[in-house]
């Protein structure tokens, strides 16, 4: 039996910002609009998931309606499906684990906010060119809540704001993230399947861009229950609920590989790796040599990328030889600082050099961490702002973990 569905179906009227069934001679596929950086609107489509159609068209068929149209997919994977009633009703038709990719031209578009190289999107970076369907959110003037409202009956709206479910100062560390790239005027922003926030910003002209990941740890409304038929209201319900989000940044990277040239510059710890280690607390790094003084620099600068991610908790480094003793022990206290607990092994039999996190990814890397060329002194460019140091010919592959222990 269908339910309707209470929670958030606050959805935009753009044809953008929706999916989209379409047949063609009784074979159905699903279709987005994409408005490209270069000017050109496309249509790229999948029909690759029969299983959602038929969970769409059910609910369709059932009030008499003709199979496809539209469709919305919220943050916690609940596929919404609007009925044209007066006024519209929007029904649950179950959830939906797997991810919505939409191919034209053999390029691949889908709803993660990543670029063309793999590389999760910075906040403030473009969101042109990547699908927008979404569920809309406002964002509170003044920066500092978040609500959605419900219509209950024709002309009465019910608003629902992120304070009431976690408080003020919760909702308030949830809004400042969306503020800081929206602005504390406010307005409307949206979230995707991914957990991908993104949101128009006005600059010389209105232009989509891209906020962050709502991350298991950002304050956030309750996941709607369908057999209640409501959204959870109590703080302490909200504080106890278990129930973990679909989408997160693991599942948002790929796996790929990285090629580097000789002389290459612009790579660094930071947009080389970054990505793949948010959501981590624990990784292990195994590098045969952590030895020489510009070793130990290296190792310094990836240490200071892993603080500021703020999830890491514990770092294990394996290696073959370790003359600067003193130097890692100063740099455990550092760390220990900032809730870091950092231990090594010295092994003799060590030949790949790789990162494994607890977060279920396998990074190789082929030079391990020494992936600069020396400088030639350390009065010239490069040799403190690693983006301008000239690299090695390496290669570094990203791949997933066939399941996710911890290291």
């Amino acid at each position: 039996m269908s339910t309707i569905f209470n929670g958030n179906c606050n959805t935009s009227v753009t044809r953008q910002a929706k999916y989209r069934i379409k047949s063609n001679k009784n074979e159905y596929h699903i279709e987005i609009q994409i408005d490209t950086q270069d000017g050109y609107r496309i249509y790229p489509s999948t029909n690759e998931h029969p299983i959602l159609v038929t969970m769409i068209n059910e609910i369709k068929e059932k009030y008499s309606l003709a199979p496809g149209g539209q469709f919305y997919i919220n943050e916690w994977r609940q596929v919404i499906v609007p009925v044209n009633t007066s006024p519209i009703s929007y029904y649950y038709a179950g959830e939906y684990d797997k991810d919505l990719t939409f191919i034209l031209d053999d390029v691949e578009y889908s709803g993660r906010p990543i670029n063309i190289n793999g590389t999760l999107l910075s906040p403030k970076d473009d969101w042109q060119g990547i699908p927008r369907p979404g569920i809309q959110y406002t964002l509170k003037a003044g920066g500092n809540d978040i609500e959605y409202k419900v219509e209950i009956k024709p002309r009465v709206e019910k608003a629902h704001k992120l304070s009431d479910y976690v408080g003020k100062e919760s909702a308030s560390m949830t809004a400042q993230k969306i503020s800081a790239i929206k602005g504390k005027s406010g307005g409307a922003f949206y979230i995707n399947e991914f957990r991908a926030l993104f949101a128009p910003v006005l600059e010389h002209s209105y232009t989509y861009k891209f906020i962050g990941i709502l991350n298991d740890e950002d304050p956030w409304f309750p996941k709607w229950d369908p057999e209640a038929g409501t959204t959870q209201t109590s703080v302490e319900k909200n504080k106890s609920n278990d129930i973990k989000p679909l989408a997160s940044v693991v599942n948002i990277l790929m796996e790929k590989v990285i090629k580097i040239k000789k002389d290459e510059i612009g790579h660094t710890y930071d947009n080389l790796l970054g990505a793949y280690l948010h959501s981590s607390k624990e990784i292990t790094i195994q590098d045969s040599y952590i030895d020489a003084r510009y070793q130990i620099h290296n190792l310094i600068r990836f240490m200071e990328m892993c603080v500021k991610i703020g999830s890491i908790k514990k770092i294990h480094l394996n290696t073959k030889k370790i003359n600067e003793v003193d130097s890692l022990n100063r740099l455990k206290d550092s760390l220990h600082a900032y809730n870091i607990n950092f231990t090594w092994n010295i092994l003799d039999d060590i030949h790949d050099r790789f990162i494994e996190t607890d977060s279920g990814w396998h990074i190789h890397l082929g030079f391990g961490l020494d992936i600069y060329q020396r400088p030639k002194d350390y009065d010239s460019i490069g040799a403190s702002d690693f983006s301008l140091r000239p690299c090695k010919e390496t290669i570094i592959s990203f791949n997933r973990k066939s399941e996710s222990v911890a290291v």
